[in-house]
């Protein structure tokens, strides 16, 4: 199994070193976890399965993820197909395209995905706030519960107010608190249980509960409907296409600026990236999803000391910085793999023409719904890897 130091590669990126911290760091294609972990876990592959007990936080990222063991504090998750088995001790933060939970969670859960399942064997120790296409939740939750989807089902016991705006719903749960539903195709089966006040919205207008119990007041409140919403949404589309038509011209000046000086002020750097990344591109991936994770919580773990506070911010410029301007680097880095795998020989006139086009290229791609904006992150990512494993060698080479 290859382990690597990320926390020192994300801070390598921005040239900045890091006393050591006891953590685990763990990448590979194909990742299998079979021993306990005694400390906070940051871990990314194409395949994970964590079998052993993390006794700390988890930080993962994978395309294909089983959590088959215990974390006893946080867990953050990103991937593909996510099955949560086994108890998280705290809150989990979770995103995918398909997720299922079949365990307890002993905090607040949060779940971004396009496919979510919470089991009946679950339980939510706190609140729960779910983004997501299809939504299936049929355990307890202790807290409060927010939702905001396509389709929502729900079963089970939420000890808490529950606020749940769908475009279909169908709700047969018990609940402690107060309720809002919204839904254009609203259905409340005759097993649900209100222990306080339900205010409702659906295109018909009054909703008739039938064996459903309310012990509070059903209200049909048209504050809730669709309509407003859509109507805000609008309104706030309109104000984002101005911002984004005043900014653009600016964007573009200011990235082929920044284009520009990378490339005057750098001789071989993005050279040796272009290297790393045409021989290891799966891996460079996974480097960049991992500092994209792992770097704000390194600013944040400064921030927790006094002395540590200057650094924090410098990390946390450099990052925004990167973050902000990283399709420059990414189109600099493209075009040196051009220039490398075609064997040509450009000037720095040329070169510095054909990076401006590809940085135009990638954001007109990125204009593409869903594959465009898949394909954007892609490169992005494996830029930011090829890059800080690029600084990380360097930095060894000093030492």
């Amino acid at each position: 199994m290859k382990k690597y130091s990320l926390l020192s590669l994300s801070l390598l990126l921005f040239s900045v070193t890091m006393p050591a911290h006891a953590a685990f760091f763990m990448t590979e294609d194909e990742l299998t976890v079979v021993i306990p972990l005694n400390d906070d876990t940051y871990a990314a592959g194409g395949m994970v399965s964590m079998q052993e007990t993390v006794d700390g936080d988890l930080y993962l990222a994978g395309g294909e993820v089983a959590m088959k063991a215990n974390v006893d504090e946080d867990l953050t998750l990103v991937g593909g197909d996510i099955t949560v088995g086994e108890t998280v001790g705290d809150d989990a933060r979770i995103a995918g395209g398909k997720i299922i939970i079949t365990s307890d969670v002993g905090d607040d859960l949060i779940v971004l995905g396009g496919e979510v399942t919470v089991s009946e064997s679950s339980t939510i120790g706190g609140d729960v706030y779910v983004l997501g296409g299809d939504i299936v939740l049929d355990g307890t939750i202790e807290g409060d519960l927010y939702v905001r989807a396509g389709s929502v089902k729900v079963s089970g016991t939420i000890g808490g107010n529950v606020d749940i705006r769908a475009d279909s719903l169908r709700f047969s749960a018990e609940v402690g608190g107060n309720s809002i539903l919204s839904s254009k195709d609203l259905h409340i089966s005759n097993t649900a249980q209100f222990q306080q006040d339900v205010h409702y919205w659906q295109p018909q207008g009054q909703y008739y509960f039938a064996g459903a119990s309310v012990q509070g007041k059903a209200e049909y409140d048209e504050s809730l409907s669709f309509q407003a919403m859509d109507d805000l949404k609008k309104g706030a589309a309109q104000v984002f296409a101005a911002g984004v038509m005043a900014i653009a011209g600016y964007a573009l000046l200011s990235a082929s600026l920044v284009i520009l000086l990378l490339i005057l002020l750098t001789k071989t750097y993005f050279t040796d990236a272009a290297k790393r990344l045409q021989r290891a591109p799966g891996v460079s991936f996974w480097y960049g999803l991992l500092y994209i994770i792992v770097t704000p919580f390194i600013a944040f773990f400064f921030l927790l000391s006094v002395i540590g506070i200057p650094i924090a911010l410098f990390i946390g410029v450099l990052y925004v910085f990167s973050m902000v301007f990283a399709r420059a680097f990414t189109a600099i880095l493209l075009t040196k793999w051009l220039q490398i795998h075609y064997d040509k020989k450009w000037n720095t006139g040329i070169f510095y023409v054909l990076s401006v086009g590809m940085y135009l290229l990638i954001r007109i791609v990125d204009l593409i719904p869903f594959i465009g904006h898949l394909l954007s992150l892609i490169v992005t990512l494996m830029m930011f890897g090829s890059v800080g494993y690029t600084e990380y060698q360097k930095f060894k080479k000093v030492r």
